[in-house]
């Protein structure tokens, strides 16, 4: 590959990986919540069902 499409090509990976580690946190961010809801509700649902019986 020459050196004139080698810059440009350089620079399209280098946005689209920029792009991907942008997605990455930001879904990352949303699983973290999630998961701490999910544990947060297990728990309460827990100590519920203990008083039931």
């Amino acid at each position: 590959m020459s050196a004139a499409l080698r810059s440009p090509l350089d620079s399209y990976l280098t946005q689209v990986s920029n792009r991907l580690g942008m997605a990455t946190k930001a879904l990352s961010v949303v699983a973290m919540v999630f998961a701490q809801l999910a544990l947060g509700l297990t728990i309460l649902a827990g100590l519920k069902w203990r008083k039931l019986l």
